[in-house]
């Protein structure tokens, strides 16, 4: 059941203004940070020069999808039983931002012990950064829906995003630069040093915003039921997508989405192996990419706002496609390249509909719970698939998993199209 709380607070125009622009430069700086270490060009390329192996390049989609999307349902009913949420965020955002630290000073001290030892280290530090993001992305959006109009989110998560990839061509070039000018392991270790200083400035814009206090929070109906806990916490789960029908045809769809992810993570090494480019070619193309996703970023939080974030997630699946048959194709520099600026638009339109379109569903005091659910039904998925797509690469060449990867994206774009109902257009027609 959802109250009211014992306090509810307005956003004034004065706390809206100061929340928009730390919250806005947060996002910013954190952005930046990931487009220095690139999971679609830099990380990559610091894991094949350990291993030439498919499947474990492709791993680190599946350790990077699996430490994000897991957690969040872990933290949804708590963070629905909470009037503020800041403390949580401040103290579970560590987690996603010293991996940084602790990567750069591996990177020139196991390296040169141990490859095999770096490697794994690599990957648990991977799956430490994406479940920090996990843990922080329910309660991080919450107080976003809390802070910032709805009208305006699309534009506000768009625009900031797209300011931070702008600082992120500019990272993108000087990591660029590490790569081509500095020898293994330095310039991967400088990369990663870099992305820490960018997360610690966001970590510090992120102390200064303002929340405000949840209106309602929702009172866990089984608390005090003679059922076991996990049992009856898994029956209000399912509880909520049997009766909601529209999320439910959304959840569909994000499974067939996670799975067009099956060739995402081998546009690089594929670069590297089939059009037979340069580590530092590849790493030209990591500005590009960022400037991709600065763009997209823009684009989609216009779309959304005007057209719906189910438009966006349309196109942003059209233009995966479009990304796995450039890759396909890829036998030039030029063939990668339109292969990364497709990947850019894609990234950037699922990851902002996806967060402005699930918090149409559902009532304001379980938004968690649907952020948490939209997450866990994608995980398996967007998981598994990139690790199948890896060793599909390695027994029969990448022309099996990038076709899949067109297939599965057109099918997730229809789906969005013809399947998945607005939920704000159907409250509109039954007006």
């Amino acid at each position: 059941m959802t109250i009211p709380s014992a306090q509810t607070q307005k956003l004034s125009n004065t706390a809206l203004r100061w929340n928009f622009w730390f919250m806005g430069w947060d996002i910013a700086f954190f952005t930046a940070a990931l487009s220095v270490s690139s999971i679609s060009t830099i990380l990559p390329l610091f894991v094949s020069h350990i291993t030439k192996e498919n499947w474990l390049i492709s791993l680190l989609i599946s350790v990077r999808a699996l430490g994000s999307f897991l957690p969040m349902l872990l933290v949804a009913s708590f963070a629905e039983r909470r009037q503020r949420l800041k403390n949580t965020l401040l103290y579970l955002t560590v987690l996603e931002r010293i991996p940084f630290l602790l990567l750069a000073i591996a990177a020139i001290t196991i390296t040169q012990i141990n490859s095999a030892a770096m490697l794994i280290f690599f990957f648990i530090m991977i799956f430490m950064q994406a479940a920090g993001g996990g843990l922080t992305y329910t309660p991080w959006l919450d107080i976003v829906s809390r802070a910032i109009p709805e009208q305006m989110r699309g534009r506000f998560l768009g625009g900031w995003v797209g300011a931070g990839n702008i600082l992120g061509i500019f990272g993108a070039a000087l990591a660029t630069y590490f790569i081509a000018n500095f020898f293994w392991p330095i310039n991967f270790a400088l990369c990663f040093l870099a992305s820490f200083i960018l997360v610690s400035i966001s970590f510090v814009l992120l102390t200064f915003i303002k929340e405000p206090i949840r209106e309602s929070v929702h009172l866990q109906q089984y608390a005090n039921t003679a059922k076991p806990k996990l049992y009856a916490w898994a029956t209000d789960m399912y509880t909520v997508i049997a009766q909601d029908k529209p999320f439910r045809r959304y959840l569909m769809i994000s499974v067939i989405y996670g799975a067009a992810q099956i060739g995402m993570g081998l546009i690089a090494i594929s670069a590297l192996k089939q059009a037979h480019l340069s580590a530092a070619e590849v790493g030209l193309d990591t500005p590009i990419v960022a400037a991709s996703l600065m763009f997209g970023y823009f684009l989609w939080g216009f779309i959304g706002d005007h057209l719906g974030h189910r438009a966006s997630l349309v196109w942003s699946s059209v233009f995966g496609a479009f990304s796995m048959l450039f890759a396909l194709l890829a036998h030039s520099f030029i063939l990668v390249t339109l292969a990364f600026i497709c990947y850019g638009l894609n990234s950037s339109g699922f990851q902002l509909s996806q967060m402005t379109y699930v918090l149409e569903f559902g009532a304001p005091a379980r938004r968690p719970v649907y952020l948490g659910l939209a997450s866990l039904i994608m995980a398996p998925f967007a998981s598994l698939f990139p690790l199948f797509g890896g060793i599909l690469a390695d027994t029969m060449g990448y022309t099996p998993v990038f076709f899949a990867g067109i297939v599965f994206n057109f099918l997730a774009a229809a789906g969005f199209q013809w399947y998945s109902k607005n939920p704000a257009q159907l409250s509109a027609q039954s007006k």
